[in-house]
């Protein structure tokens, strides 16, 4: 199993057996996303910019890519930890 599916199931677990908690993390998504809207270009440079201080780095390479509706962003900064994962979901 994954590390997404095991997070995956237990925000699952904790919905069925909470459904204020499903409400209340519903209701901050939803907020979120309004806050976001028409920024998440930005938000990505951001994350990147960030990633690239973590790492103490001088320069950093960008890739944003496009292909059959799927846009992919890719960065030499800070590889992904089981807890940046975590804050992701």
């Amino acid at each position: 199993m994954t590390l997404v599916e095991k997070i995956r199931n237990r925000y699952s677990d904790e919905y069925k057996a909470n459904a204020y908690r499903l409400e209340s993390d519903f209701k901050e998504d939803e907020q979120r996303k309004a806050d976001y809207h028409g920024r998440e270009l930005l938000e990505v440079l951001q994350n990147i910019d960030d990633a690239v201080d973590n790492t103490k780095a001088n320069d950093v390479d960008v890739l944003f890519e496009y292909r059959k509706n799927i846009l992919t962003v890719s960065n030499n900064g800070t590889a992904f930890t089981e807890e940046t994962i975590e804050r992701l979901c």
